[in-house]
C-alpha cells in the first residue's frame, strides 16, 4: 500500500540539542488548484484520464501550477503512488516539477521514497541534469524537508531497501548526514536493528569510501549524542560485526569505535 502524500510521519522525539541545522520553516499553504478529476487520475496514474481532465476543463491550471490543499504537485501525487509513467511525462511537460515543494517542503523525491517507489526515485534522479550534473543531482538529493530530512531518511525509515540503494548510489554522502532529529539514515537502520538495511547502506558506502566527501560512517551521529555504534550494540552487535569483518580501514575504525563504547556501557 502506498504512502499518503498529503502527511509526513511522525518524528523521532529529542530533548538534546541536535548538531544539525536548523530545519527550514513551514511553507505557506497555498489554496487548493487541483479539481477533483485531475486529482484522481494523478492518483490512479491514468495518463489518458490526465490528459482528458485537462482538456475538459477551461479553467484547469497548467502543470507546474496545479497542486492539493497540502501543496501537492501533480508530480508529488504521482510519485507517491508508484506511478513511474505518469511521472516521466509530467517531467517531460513540466520539467520544473522536480524541484517543487509542498506544504512540509517535501520534494516528489521525498513523497516516492517514503512510499518505497523504486522505480520513480530512479526516474527522479536520473531526470536530475544541469550543466553541472553533479551539483544538480546533490541539490535534489540532499534536499531537506520542514523537519530537516533527505529522501534517504524516509526511504530508511520505511524499510524501503530498493528506494534507499537508489538513492544511495546516486550520493553516497547522504549516508552519513543527519536530519533535525540529529539522525543519519546509517544510525536509523542501525537503531531499527534492520541488517538488510545496514548492509545496503554499508556496501554504497564502501564502493565510494575515497570520496572525501563520504562521511566515516562509524561516528555519524543520533540523539543524545549518541552514534551509531551505540544503536549497533544494543539491536544486532554480532551481525553488524559480521558484515564489517573485512580489512578495510572502515572495518578497523568500526571495531575500535565498538570497543570504546562497549567500555562506557
Amino acid at each position: 500500500m502506498m504512502a499518503s502524500p498529503e502527511a509526513s510521519p511522525p518524528s523521532t522525539p529529542t530533548t538534546t540539542a541536535s548538531p544539525c541545522p536548523t530545519p527550514p520553516p513551514l511553507a505557506a499553504t497555498a489554496p487548493p488548484t487541483m479539481g477533483p478529476p485531475l486529482l484522481r487520475a494523478a492518483r490512479t496514474g491514468d495518463e489518458r484520464r490526465l490528459v482528458k481532465a485537462l482538456l475538459a476543463d477551461p479553467a484547469a491550471p497548467d502543470l507546474e501550477s496545479a497542486c492539493t490543499a497540502g501543496g501537492n504537485t501533480l508530480l508529488h501525487v504521482a510519485a507517491a503512488g508508484g506511478h513511474a509513467d505518469l511521472a516521466s511525462l509530467l517531467l517531460r511537460r513540466a520539467p520544473r516539477l522536480l524541484a517543487a515543494r509542498n506544504a512540509a517542503l517535501d520534494t516528489p523525491l521525498h513523497l516516492a521514497a517514503r512510499a518505497g517507489a523504486h522505480k520513480v526515485v530512479a526516474l527522479l534522479v536520473a531526470s536530475s541534469t544541469s550543466p553541472s550534473p553533479a551539483s544538480s543531482l546533490r541539490a535534489l538529493t540532499r534536499a531537506a524537508n520542514r523537519r530537516g530530512e533527505t529522501a534517504l531518511h524516509d526511504a530508511v525509515r520505511g524499510g524501503h531497501e530498493a528506494a534507499a540503494r537508489a538513492l544511495a548510489a546516486a550520493d553516497p554522502g547522504l549516508v552519513g548526514l543527519c536530519a533535525g532529529a540529529g539522525e543519519s539514515p546509517f544510525y536509523m537502520a542501525a537503531a531499527a536493528g534492520s541488517l538488510a538495511m545496514v548492509r545496503v547502506l554499508l556496501r554504497t558506502y564502501r564502493s565510494a569510501e575515497e570520496e572525501e566527501e563520504v562521511p566515516a560512517l562509524g561516528s555519524t551521529t543520533g540523539p543524545g549524542g549518541r552514534t551509531v555504534m551505540h544503536a549497533a550494540v544494543l539491536t544486532s552487535i554480532g551481525e553488524f560485526l559480521l558484515i564489517t569483518s573485512t580489512p578495510t580501514s572502515l572495518c578497523w575504525s568500526v571495531c575500535d569505535e565498538l570497543m570504546s563504547n562497549l567500555e562506557c556501557i
